[in-house]
């Protein structure tokens, strides 16, 4: 017969009840069968009518077309052992008046879960592999939906430091051994884990661990702990050894007592509990071997208090038993004697937490109940503590309602105020706790069922309305043409936050909203100034804020932007400072005057021209580096011809009578060249352009125009050909005297235009103001 050592207990208490209690015969137990057949129908048929009398057709119908509640949280969620946990349920289809999700705190230790708001949070304290947990929502009327969330807790890289078991194992051919890994931390701390692989060359089952021998020899095994996304993996190695038979065993020099199985290796115990223990002998070399059902009896005692109970079924597991807590507190000692081997196990038994306070939380009591306004609702939630004070999670709540006539109760826990003014009413609770009968102790006991009540208090209020309104933005002061978010917080006369519809006013020269907007507002503002917005509540509670658009310097302006003198000519600029919106600044700031290529100008913007050619006068104000620029062509000192001074004739010799007079010689006279006469009809004598300082939005363009006049003023026909050109810059491109102004200018500056006929050396300019 195949032999299967292992630790899984036996259902002690369920053999004792049925071979302590005495036997019923044949007859009684049909004539109990056919009671409850009765019974069962007549519930049947009493359900029936119940439910037809309960609800009418309608009724039925509106429930079976109700909506079911979806979970629309995300279906994964991950944590780290010992590290802040939370996870927030949600569902359509509501309103939800309960969260089902106790699987979660009896899968991961340290978590609970809120079955009032589906809030899952704590502290884990084991890892756990990706493993798919239910939960649930109900909503009114009750219809439930269901869902599977994958957890994966993550132990960390300290977690699987060790991975422990029985390193060598002797048997028998037809022997089955169970190996039983345990995770250690870097703390040598048992790990909660159940997550393994088992590898060998023969006999092994690859997840649950047994080794079935057979061939006699030496095999390897190794056991791996898998399933922490991100920690690295234990392993352990093992070596069984099959020997041809049981005369081929090593003789056992000690024995150790495994368990109990249901603390893992604590020897901490609860009173009334039942779990089940293992004997191991092993020899000389530390190695495990089996004891088997033809090798002597073990003798098991317990001393202090307790029952220790053989495995019934000694052929099947002779290393087994069963131990029974009894009902009293204390330090039990369990002892094992086999094959002249004695060994101890100590266990110190505690009473187990039980239900002792319920508490509802927010607290109240009588003389402080807790003002829910009329139709308002409030969530209460449900604490659930042992007599040591720790909190024993959710508990199924077997009752709860309202004493009086202040409003309804609902879903986990949430109190609905009526109409009932001033009334104070108590919201109360019951959790469920009970004893029930055992005999395994050979102590009976009366079974009762009781339950443990959590009380609040509450009294109905006035309805919440308005009572202050605060308005807030992130900036008061603002650049015209901006946009300003208004928020509203708004309190009842209770204190608490309400959003109540507000209606919206403001001074001329902003734009706000039209009434409606319950939280906040978008104003827009094109001007400087002051400009007060008002928000006000249906009942009259109001509340102003300012918002200011400050003047801002933006622009220097100089004139002319262009001129042309004649040597030692002079000019006098004038240069006014802007704000946004091209009004001149009061006071007119401090200013610089700078000029290029010789000349000079005053403080105050008197050109003198004392150097012939071009030059470039520029301004600028050192608050925010705003320049503005002219041109000015000074033309060339007058070059008039000196007078030609007579020829004197030459007085002729007088003659000697005897002399001869001489025949003169014709002198033929130079013609003076006379110049070609100049049309000053068709000379140049100013250029003009168009427009004249103009503003180009990013990302626009402006078409600029020359014009060539004579000193009489009157355009030349036909007009010069221009040349344009502009200040170095980034910001625009130039072509033929279109400016196209980039997306990304800075808005504010100020460039320049040029335009010139290069051989009258002529010139003109002006400049232009980037805005947004």
């Amino acid at each position: 017969m195949e032999k299967i050592h292992n630790s899984i207990q036996e259902k002690s208490s369920l053999y004792n009840f049925w071979h302590k209690t005495p036997k019923i015969s044949f007859l009684h137990f049909l004539l109990f069968v056919l009671v409850l057949i009765f019974a069962l129908q007549a519930i049947s048929q009493a359900t029936e009518n119940m439910v037809a009398d309960y609800f009418a057709p309608s009724d039925l119908a509106a429930i079976a077309n109700v909506n079911i509640p979806v979970i629309t949280s995300p279906l994964t969620a991950s944590g780290m052992v010992g590290q802040p946990f939370s996870y927030q349920m949600t569902a359509t289809n509501g309103p939800i008046s309960l969260y089902g999700c106790n699987a979660i705190p009896k899968t991961i230790p340290g978590l609970t879960c809120d079955s009032a708001t589906g809030l899952i949070s704590g502290i884990p304290q084991a890892p756990l592999p990706p493993t798919g947990l239910p939960v649930s929502v109900t909503s009114t009327p009750y219809v439930n939906g269901y869902a599977t969330i994958q957890f994966t807790i993550d132990g960390g890289s300290d977690v699987f430091n060790t991975l422990s078991m029985a390193s060598r194992v002797t048997l028998i051919p037809g022997d089955v051994y169970r190996f039983f890994p345990q995770v250690l931390d870097k703390n040598k701390k048992v790990v909660s884990w159940n997550l393994y692989t088992f590898t060998g060359t023969q006999g092994v089952n690859a997840n649950a661990g047994y080794y079935s021998a057979d061939t006699p020899g030496t095999f390897p095994i190794t056991a791996t702990a898998t399933g922490v996304p991100g920690a690295s993996l234990a392993t352990a190695s093992a070596e069984v050894t099959v020997v041809p038979d049981a005369s081929f065993l090593p003789a056992a020099t000690s024995i150790k007592i495994s368990g109990p199985d249901k603390v893992a290796n604590s020897t901490i115990f609860e009173t009334r509990h039942t779990a089940g223990v293992l004997l191991q002998a092993y020899d000389a070399n530390g190695t495990l071997q089996l004891i088997h059902a033809d090798d002597p009896l073990i003798e098991w005692s317990v001393s202090g208090g307790g029952v220790i109970n053989p495995n019934p079924n000694h052929t099947v597991n002779p290393a087994n038993a069963t131990f029974f807590a009894g009902p009293t507190p204390g330090n039990y000692v369990i002892t094992a004697k086999w094959n002249g081997l004695v060994t101890t196990f100590p266990i110190e038994v505690t009473n187990p937490p039980s239900l002792s306070t319920v508490t509802l939380s927010p607290a109240s009591s009588a003389q402080a109940p807790i003002q829910v306004p009329s139709g308002a609702t409030q969530i209460f939630t449900v604490g659930i503590f042992d007599q040591f004070g720790n909190s024993l999670g959710n508990k199924t709540i077997n009752g709860k309602g309202i004493s009086g006539d202040c409003g309804t109760v609902s879903g986990a826990l949430a109190f609905t105020a009526g109409n009932n003014v001033g009334h104070t009413c108590a919201v109360w609770v019951n959790v469920p706790f009970g004893t029930f009968t055992s005999d395994v102790l050979g102590e009976p006991e009366t079974a009762f069922y009781s339950a443990v009540q959590g009380v609040a208090y509450v009294t109905v209020a006035d309805a919440p309305t308005p009572a202050s309104i605060t308005l807030s933005t992130s900036a008061t002061t603002l650049l015209p043409n901006a946009s300003a978010h208004i928020t509203a917080n708004v309190k009842d006369q209770y204190g608490k936050q309400m959003s109540p519809v507000l209606s919206w006013s403001a001074d001329s020269g902003i734009s706000v909203p039209p009434s409606g907007y319950t939280a906040d507002a978008v104003v827009d503002i094109y001007a400087k100034g002051s400009y007060v917005v008002t928000a006000k509540s249906s009942n009259g509670v109001t509340a102003n804020i300012t918002l200011t658009v400050p003047t801002v310097f933006k622009t220097l302006q100089i004139t002319p932007t262009s001129v042309t003198l004649p040597f030692n000519g002079k000019q006098q600029f004038t240069v006014t400072a802007l704000d946004q919106t091209g009004t001149a600044l009061d006071p007119q700031p401090s200013l610089t005057y700078a000029v290029t290529n010789g000349g000079s100008i005053s403080s105050s913007g008197l050109f003198s021209g004392t150097v012939a050619g071009s030059h470039s006068v520029s301004v600028t104000n050192s608050v925010n580096a705003l320049v503005a620029k002219a041109f000015v062509f000074v033309n060339g000192p007058s070059t008039a011809a000196a007078p030609s001074s007579p020829t004197p004739t030459p007085t002729p010799a007088p003659q000697s009578p005897s002399s001869t007079t001489p025949t003169p010689t014709p002198t033929t006279a130079t013609p003076t060249p006379v110049p070609t006469p100049v049309d000053a009809s068709q000379t140049i004598a100013t250029i003009s352009i168009s427009p004249t300082n103009p503003s180009i939005p990013r990302g626009g363009s402006q078409q600029f125009s020359a014009t060539a006049y004579n000193s009489a003023g009157v355009a030349l026909s036909p007009q010069p050909t221009f040349a344009w050109s502009g200040q170095i810059s980034p910001d625009f491109s130039n072509n033929n005297g279109l400016i196209t102004v980039t997306p990304g200018a800075t808005v504010g500056a100020s460039h320049i235009v040029v335009v010139a006929v290069p051989k009258a050396n002529k010139y003109a300019y002006t400049s232009f103001v980037v805005t947004p």
